[in-house]
């Protein structure tokens, strides 16, 4: 749990990672009260968000992952605070390469923005990739999806509001145009929706945590007849994930447009890889028509920051939709 210690504004003891409203007990005619529960400062450092977390009063350099349903820590971190390990008892948790966490650790007390959490379970990757920015770990949407969450990129700013179904549209405050795109969650709490690559459907997943945008390697092949390029061992592209130990091949492809709801993005170049964890998805997209998703849905392409960064963006979990201007936009 977070709660709030200085600030009379929210309600102390909010329960992260279950605070999802049932719908059947919000009120249609409640009024609509933005309250803003923190705002935190989230520069994008080398193509991460990257919030200042404490851990254990230890400062700590975590990214923004909403492509994680798992906040992840690298080992010499957690062996610095002296975290004591545990086998992980979640079932199929693999990064982009397949790579499996070997451990898990509780962090007694975690602080972020004036909130704190106690016994905040953390994966442990013992070879973790911190990436140019040297980032310690991950901070999940097993958090995030506990709240509204707005990515206001212009000002740096992540801001995080309770949420409030009632609100619709109106969470755009800052801007009278917008688009709105409905979205759906797996059991993992991916954010999945329909977009259209080169005029083709394909079923997208939103992940902050990334930077370029990635093409499953099937669907590249089967639905844009592209084929990896012939190269050799030395020349390849490869890609690790967050184990640094590991890495899978890619190569890039370039498309003419994406349409994500009312925006298009033009000349966009993606990272064509393969799927390792494809045994751990459901495999029928038909599901993603269903009221209730109950398993983890496969995804063709995932959308970064390369993109997102170019947006301001409301993510309302309480309505399962997000509202996205361009980050520049006001009223």
């Amino acid at each position: 749990m977070f709660r709030r210690i200085d600030r009379a504004i929210i309600a102390c003891g909010i329960c992260l990672g279950a605070m999802l409203t049932d719908a059947a007990a919000v009120d249609a005619a409640a009024p609509c009260q933005l309250g803003r529960v923190a705002s935190i400062d989230a520069p994008i450092d080398h193509g991460r968000i990257v919030v200042t977390v404490e851990l254990n009063d230890r400062p700590t350099r975590l990214l923004v992952d909403t492509g994680s349903p798992f906040d992840l820590l690298s080992g010499a971190v957690a062996d610095e605070l002296h975290l004591p390990r545990q086998g992980v008892r979640t079932g199929a948790v693999m990064d982009l390469t397949g790579s499996k966490p070997p451990s898990e650790a509780y962090v007694s007390k975690i602080t972020l923005a004036g909130m704190t959490a106690e016994s905040v379970r953390f994966l442990v990757m013992p070879s973790w990739n911190p990436g140019s920015a040297m980032i310690d770990g991950a901070f999940s949407e097993n958090y995030l999806a506990a709240y509204d969450v707005e990515f206001d990129f212009a000002q740096a700013k992540l801001n995080l509001f309770q949420q409030n179904e009632a609100c619709g549209d109106r969470v755009v405050y800052w801007s009278d145009e917008f688009v709105e795109i409905p979205f759906k969650l797996d059991v993992s709490r991916h954010i999945i929706f329909p977009v259209k690559l080169d005029g083709r459907d394909v079923l997208a997943m939103l992940d902050a945590g990334a930077f370029t945008p990635s093409l499953d390697s099937m669907v590249a092949e089967h639905i844009f007849g592209l084929r990896p390029p012939t190269v050799s061992p030395e020349e390849e592209h490869r890609l690790s994930g967050a184990n640094a130990a590991r890495s899978i091949p890619a190569y890039e492809a370039k498309f003419g447009q994406l349409e994500m709801g009312g925006i298009t993005f033009k000349n966009v170049a993606v990272k064509v890889i393969p799927d390792r964890n494809a045994a751990t998805y459901d495999l029928d997209k038909a599901r993603f028509g269903q009221p209730e998703i109950r398993s983890n849905i496969k995804t063709d392409l995932t959308i970064g920051l390369k993109q997102l960064s170019a947006l301001h963006l409301f993510i309302a979990f309480s309505q399962k939709k997000l509202y996205a201007t361009s980050a520049t936009a006001s009223r």
